[in-house]
């Protein structure tokens, strides 16, 4: 949490260093799409959208939409800056897991700057005989569908790895 902070603190410092520059932007209130209520993205989308309506003196507001649904919303959206997406790695590595997406990020959207970094972490249940993740490898290879695992979301590159790895 304090990395994310540091992060918004300089993003707005950032930001509000521009001001003293003439700036015609934003006239009219910005929309952020991010994840679901309560995720990560969504609690650092709103400390963000915070800092930037006080900075800014005009609305940031935190738009909430599950999935790749809020992907496809800014992909879509009229490219004027006044739609913002907060969002993690899937952005990137959705197209490439997938036929048919109905994006491509290199052509639909336009990075910004970097929100916010957070680590994968990889836990075992205590019953599971490993001790590191190099076990844990050997112990998937030798027994194909013997393990299941769980992530908060999908199309990110912890679950390309997963794939990879489980085949």
């Amino acid at each position: 949490m304090r990395g994310l902070i540091v992060i918004v603190m300089a993003t707005l410092g950032t930001l509000a260093s521009a001001q003293q520059y003439p700036m015609q932007y934003p006239t009219k209130p910005v929309r952020i799409v991010t994840a679901e209520v309560g995720s990560a993205n969504d609690l650092a989308a709103r400390m963000v959208a915070q800092g930037l309506t006080h900075v800014f003196g005009q609305q940031f507001i935190v738009d909430n939409r599950g999935g790749g649904m809020c992907i496809d919303i800014v992909a879509r959206a009229q490219p004027d800056a006044y739609t913002l997406l907060f969002f993690g790695s899937a952005v990137w590595t959705s197209p490439f897991m997938r036929d048919n997406w109905p994006w491509d990020p290199t052509r639909d959207l336009t990075a910004i700057t970097a929100g916010v970094s957070s680590p994968n972490v990889l836990a075992v249940h205590p019953s599971v005989a490993v001790k590191s993740a190099s076990e844990l490898i050997a112990l998937a290879r030798a027994k194909p569908g013997y393990l299941n695992w769980r992530l908060n979301y999908c199309d990110c590159t912890c679950d390309y790895s997963l794939k990879k790895l489980t085949g």
